[in-house]
C-alpha cells in the first residue's frame, strides 16, 4: 500500500505542508519534499506557499491579531 500523506500548514515549519501518518515514514516527518516524485516547479510552490504562510503570523506577538488584511487571508485560501 503506497504511504499516504496529509496536506496542512503548520506555523514554524516554512518549507513543507505534507506530513505523513506515520512518524517513522520513508518520506521524513515532516516530509522532505526532496524525496517525493515532484518536478521542481511543484516543489516550488509548496516551499513558496509554506514560506507566504509564515507571515500570517505577527511574530512579535503571535497570540496577537494576524497582519493579514481579511483579502490576503481569502487569497491564501483560494
Amino acid at each position: 500500500m503506497p504511504e499516504r500523506l496529509r496536506y496542512f500548514f503548520e506555523l514554524g515549519v516554512p518549507h513543507t505542508p505534507l506530513w505523513p501518518f506515520a512518524l517513522d515514514s520513508p518520506y521524513g516527518y515532516p516530509t522532505d519534499l526532496h524525496r517525493l516524485p515532484l518536478g521542481p516547479a511543484t516543489r516550488a510552490e509548496l516551499v513558496r506557499l509554506c514560506e507566504r504562510y509564515q507571515t500570517s503570523v505577527d511574530w512579535s506577538d503571535p497570540a496577537g491579531p494576524s497582519p493579514w488584511t481579511e483579502e490576503e487571508h481569502e487569497a491564501f485560501r483560494e
